[in-house]
């Protein structure tokens, strides 16, 4: 286009004013230009084509309708028309075809990158459920670029009967991306933040995730029987990925909307029996899916809440035990024997100097009798010291074993049990029957066996 523009600039330079304008008449009435060629034009030319042109057409419109070309040439004439084909090379329409290649690559370019800032955006934000805008009119929010107009006004207008008709609140979310999380939870996020169908709990929330190529449905707990998988696997696989497969989203997204809206009208007087409302009904189902989710699902959660409750109680306990109950001021703690002694009792005393108890002493320093013994800990592995008495019930109480007949082969031995309370001064005695072995063999003499066991030993000079 270039070259031929040039032969044109420097035809006209190089001849008369007069015949320029013939020649560019002739121009138009030939297929191959002479301009073009980059061949000078002499005056014997100019004329026969000005006798040529004379004798084959009218002189006033043809040589009008050839300076008006001849205009629109040299204002800029476009490269797709049939007049800038005229003597243009092979060379320069490879250079148009790469161009329009290159062009489009671009573009494909630009969109990939788009999409990539779009998922780098989402992934880098901790809540990306919160990027998806909830508008004060409209229940659908394309962040993908998907739907038509024409589509969105449709799902608006299906969305909006569907609230008269079966009083249902719908909104539909197409989003790039998910992010990091799983699309379940990303739509669940954004149930629960826009509050959607509280709190009647008739709610639904369709979510479209372009990259991860998943279609989510979001229920009210009072509904979610009836939007369940067994209902949304087959309406996508049988309306949405057909159609999507033809290259067709924006019209798949409308027809499982419009899939949506026929369940919602033939399951409304389903949901709607009952005894409870639906309002309480959601709020029950809710209280019981959450702690099933923390039972079953995140066992974790309630062990730790409760150890957490269990220490809560515990320290708010020993603060309580650290309060006056007569001034309600701080105590402070007692250590020294001679204050212990004071406000102990004699059997606490005796318990905690034997080490069978273990008490926090506190004592008011504002108020003479505010005073304060707690029983921190037992210690119930010595037996034989602190016992529990019966009469005092203070484990004060020690134990004394004597044996004070042995058994023979013709009577009984008995064995002494000796209780004496080291608070009370109370003794208590019992005797046990030791019981004699039994003869197995009469005629034989009992210590027989240790006669026999002293000839099998050696004799040694070892003085012990």
């Amino acid at each position: 286009m270039r070259r031929g523009w040039l032969g044109v600039r420097a035809a006209a330079a190089s001849t008369p004013r007069e015949s320029f304008f013939l020649s560019c008449m002739c121009c138009v009435l030939r297929y191959r230009c002479s301009v073009t060629r980059r061949r000078s034009i002499t005056n014997s030319d100019c004329g026969n084509a000005t006798l040529a042109s004379l004798a084959g057409c009218h002189p006033g419109p043809s040589i009008f309708h050839s300076s008006l070309l001849m205009a629109r040439r040299g204002a800029g004439v476009d490269l797709l028309s049939p007049l800038a084909k005229l003597g243009h090379s092979r060379d320069l329409a490879e250079d148009i075809k790469a161009s329009r290649k290159r062009s489009n690559k671009e573009i494909i370019a630009s969109f990939e990158k788009i999409r990539t800032f779009d998922e780098i955006h989402y992934r880098k934000t901790d809540r990306p459920w919160e990027l998806v805008p909830k508008y004060s009119k409209k229940r659908v929010s394309d962040l993908c670029g998907l739907l038509t107009t024409e589509d969105r006004m449709e799902i608006e207008q299906t969305i909006d009967k569907m609230q008269s008709l079966c009083e249902v609140d719908m909104y539909v979310v197409l989003v790039p991306t998910v992010g990091y999380t799983t699309p379940k939870a990303f739509a669940n996020s954004i149930m629960f933040d826009w509050g959607i169908g509280e709190p009647a709990g008739n709610g639904l929330l369709l979510l479209i995730a372009q990259h991860e190529a998943t279609v989510h449905l979001v229920a009210s707990p009072a509904i979610e029987e009836y939007f369940d998988t067994h209902f949304l696997e087959p309406a996508v696989r049988e309306i949405f990925q057909p159609l999507v497969q033809e290259g067709k989203p924006s019209y798949a997204t409308v027809q499982l909307v419009y899939a949506i809206a026929r369940q919602a009208q033939e399951m409304r007087p389903l949901w709607q029996r009952g005894l409870l409302a639906m309002s309480t009904r959601n709020k029950v189902r809710f209280a019981v899916k959450t702690l099933s989710y923390g039972v079953f699902i995140v066992p974790y959660l309630v062990w730790g809440s409760l150890i957490f409750l269990l220490c809560s109680v515990v320290l708010v306990n020993q603060m309580l035990d650290t309060l006056c109950p007569k001034c309600n001021s701080l105590m402070s703690r007692v250590r020294d024997d001679k204050t212990m002694r004071e406000v102990m009792t004699r059997g606490q005393y005796l318990e905690h100097v034997n080490g069978c108890a273990f008490y926090r002493v506190w004592k008011c320093p504002h108020c003479e009798d505010g005073n304060r013994v707690v029983l921190a800990s037992r210690d119930l592995h010595q037996s034989n010291r602190c016992l529990q008495c019966m009469d005092c019930h203070y484990y004060t109480c020690s134990l004394t074993k004597e044996v004070q007949k042995l058994p023979t082969k013709e009577e009984d031995g008995i064995k002494q049990l000796l209780y004496t309370c080291e608070n009370c001064r109370v003794g208590r005695e019992v005797l046990l029957p030791l019981l004699r072995p039994l003869d197995m063999k009469p005629e034989e003499k009992w210590y027989d066996f240790l006669i026999d066991r002293s000839q099998t030993h050696k004799k040694t000079d070892i003085k012990l």
